[in-house]
């Protein structure tokens, strides 16, 4: 059987006429056998698999445990010939990887071979056997030496044997399959390094006393410092799907611990890989790491660590994924997570910023100990795992110097969110939107130090990442995204343009905009109200000023509640006959968004300029379906609550049930509960005699909530991210 990949909808960027920067007309060496048009599929078969069968296979993601590899479907037996020009120091770098359902099958054998001048030689062979080798558990690195081969029209072969045959398709796969080659000085190279709740004012380079990132403040001289750079969000996930994607929280809508990355989005990595970029990523917060949350979209290589795994190891994975592709255009995402709670330096760092902490209590965070007496030790363990990160970091960046990399890498050094200290009265992050926690760090190193030493106090935003990259490579920038080139803000002049932010954070909704001089704050829950700070004269934001009276936070008001949605409905259901006069009331606004079964006689009206939902229902034994409205709640999570009479008299608690478990209430007025404290909140409770049900609807159908491994949901547990 003869194939071409072109059909994968990845054809090399020279091959289609598209030019990427320092990369096409200089020809890089390395070869990426999967998608690259210099590299030939002459002939395949695998087991379990037609034609067909092979076309949505090759190339497909395959997560096994916590890696996620570009790969080629290998149940035994299988055979992948390739034929392809072979650089004078090429390596074959790749993976063989076996499922972990199928842990305790037999074992099988991985081969590599090459013919070359009417030889054929094997270069590699493998027994992976993960039922007696607890290292073949998981994607097994592999490599061979390609240099005796090197030369034009060799034929790479890929081969699994079994001691038994297998139709189960998915019983095994080669993982990203590439030649890599240290012939790479005209390869361009992306770098987003991103370091979990680092706070932009506990760096030296941003003014802060304690010499916490010498590493960070000598990489700023080859580099462009931003001053002040928002985060759409106080808290990872949304923030980071802003990063990858350009957009704003209510357009990606991804802001519940359980709502993924909508796979119907383009993300950075997608962008690139569709230029001919090999795209790569190690991770740590399962925020973005977690199973089926789509983070992992557009990456060849997805790697998904533990929480509690050190910047060394994560430094030291990037390094290796970045080897395996020498020689071609690579993307690679870093995200450590040292400077997150709960503050564990290793030492000597423990012990870099005094007060020590007391024997014992070394491995403890503010979530233990929120006595403001254990703050400053507290802040000591935090800046002394700053500066651990900040160590790697520079470790990462001479990496990079030694392998001749740097000097033509784009990279872009940033934090998701920053961190709270007892500053506004809280700790860590995710329910305010202070400026320690929206805004951040953001140093950009462009290609040959272009643009190196200067320092930007005009306001910009994380969105304005991607079209930063997409322009430094050569590329176009797309519409419809929200963010512009970073570049624009080096010599701009007239107004600024305002940053949004949000956040929906266990019972706190909030969002706000914000330029370098004003900030506008409004909180929906748990309390209502208005904030707004003069930054000129307040940059720690402890004085609110006029919320009403200012004009200049009425522009910011007016700017952050443009294009409000939610993406979740409600749905009301009333069953029984009686009359019922509800009344369902909101710190957002209300809208009716369908009327199902009601009689002429019957209403459903918004009152109290958008704040009240009045519903007048008299259901009937006899009518065809029940009485049904649904409803939006704007902005995203914002609390509804329910009262009401039944046949003249107050509902009772009994009489109100929530999704499919049919959670009563307790009092009234009713909270609804929050969709994250909902088994399956899109389910409507069974149907009843009498009562009101209450439940959820996707404004996107593709879009419900993804039920948590039990891996990933003991981890966020320990982040305090889930109760």
């Amino acid at each position: 059987m003869h194939l071409s990949l072109s059909w994968l909808g990845r054809a090399a960027a020279c091959a289609v006429g598209v030019i990427l920067a320092a990369a096409c007309s200089e020809r890089p060496e390395g070869i990426d056998l999967i998608y690259s048009k210099r590299a030939r599929l002459a002939e395949v078969s695998a087991a379990g698999l037609d034609p067909d069968g092979v076309r949505t296979s090759v190339g497909k993601p395959r997560r096994i445990r916590h890696v996620v590899r570009a790969s080629l479907p290998a149940a035994p037996p299988s055979r992948f010939r390739f034929v392809t020009d072979v650089p004078p120091d090429g390596r074959l770098v790749l993976a063989a990887g076996i499922p972990g359902r199928y842990a305790e099958a037999s074992a099988i054998e991985f081969v590599v071979n090459v013919r070359h001048r009417g030889r054929d030689v094997t270069v590699l062979s493998r027994l992976v056997d993960p039922a007696n080798r607890e290292s073949d558990r998981g994607w097994v690195p592999l490599e061979a030496d390609l240099s005796k081969h090197a030369g034009r029209g060799v034929e790479i072969v890929l081969e699994t044997r079994g001691f038994e045959r297998s139709d189960d398709s998915d019983r095994a796969f080669w993982g990203t399959p590439t030649i890599a080659t240290a012939r790479d000085a005209r390869a361009p190279l992306v770098v987003v390094y991103l370091v979990d709740a680092l706070r932009a004012s506990h760096l030296s380079l941003y003014g802060y006393s304690r010499d916490t990132a010498p590493e960070l403040t000598r990489f700023a001289q080859d580099a462009v410092v931003f001053d002040q750079a928002i985060a759409t969000a106080p808290w990872t996930k949304p923030s980071v799907a802003s990063l990858f994607t350009s957009l704003l929280p209510r357009e990606h809508g991804c802001v519940l611990f359980r709502i993924p990355l909508d796979p119907g989005l383009v993300t950075l990595a997608e962008r690139l890989r569709e230029r001919g970029y090999g795209t790569g990523a190690v991770v740590v917060n399962p925020h973005v790491g977690a199973r089926d949350m789509h983070f992992d979209q557009g990456f060849d290589h997805f790697e998904v660590h533990p929480p509690a795994r050190r910047a060394e190891q994560v430094v030291d994975a990037a390094l290796a994924f970045l080897d395996a592709r020498r020689g071609q255009p690579t993307f690679l995402y870093v995200h450590t997570m040292d400077a997150h709670e709960p503050y564990r330096p290793p030492p000597p760092f423990d012990r870099r910023f005094p007060p020590f902490p007391a024997p014992g209590r070394e491995a403890t965070g503010p979530r233990h100990y929120v006595e403001p007496a254990d703050l400053d030790r507290i802040i000591g363990q935090y800046d002394g795992a700053v500066a651990y990160g900040d160590q790697e970091f520079g470790r990462f960046v001479q990496a990079l110097r030694e392998r001749g990399l740097y000097d033509r890498a784009t990279i872009v050094f940033l934090a998701d969110h920053g961190e709270e200290f007892l500053d506004h009265g809280g700790w860590e992050h995710g329910p305010t939107l202070f400026d320690e926690l929206v805004r951040v760090p953001l140093v950009v190193k462009y290609p040959r130090r272009r643009e190196a030493g200067r320092r930007v106090a005009r306001q910009v935003q994380l969105v304005d990442v991607l079209p930063t990259i997409l322009k430094s490579q050569g590329l176009a920038v797309p519409g419809g995204i929200a963010g512009r080139p970073l570049e624009e803000s080096f010599a701009a002049a007239g107004p600024e343009r305002p940053t949004v932010f949000e956040t929906k954070f266990f019972e706190t909704v909030a969002y706000g905009a914000r330029t370098s001089e004003a900030k506008y704050v409004r909180f929906f829950h748990p309390t209502a109200v208005e904030l707004f700070f003069d930054l000129r004269r307040d940059p720690g934001e402890k004085q609110t000023g006029d919320a009403q009276g200012s004009s200049e936070a009425q522009t910011l008001k007016r700017v952050a509640e443009t294009a409000l949605t939610s993406g979740l409905h409600h749905r009301v259901r009333v069953e029984g006959a009686a009359d019922y006069d509800l009344r369902l009331r909101s710190t957002g606004w209300i809208e009716v968004l369908d009327r199902t079964g009601l009689l002429p006689t019957e209403e459903a009206q918004v009152a109290d300029n958008g704040h009240e939902l009045v519903l007048r229902l008299r259901p009937d034994a006899h009518r065809p379906r029940p009485a049904e409205v649904a409803f939006e709640a704007r902005p995203y999570g914002a609390p509804v609550w329910v009262d009401g009479t039944r046949g003249g008299r107050r509902l009772r608690p009994s009489e109100i049930r929530v999704a499919q478990e049919g959670k009563p209430a307790r009092t009234l007025p009713f909270l609804v509960p929050d969709v994250e404290e909902l088994g399956n909140p899109f389910v409507p409770p069974p149907s009843a005699a009498s009562g009101v049900s209450i439940w959820l609807v996707v404004a996107n159908p593709d879009r419900g909530l993804v039920a948590l491994d039990a891996e990933t949901e003991e981890s966020l547990k320990a982040l305090g991210y889930l109760r």
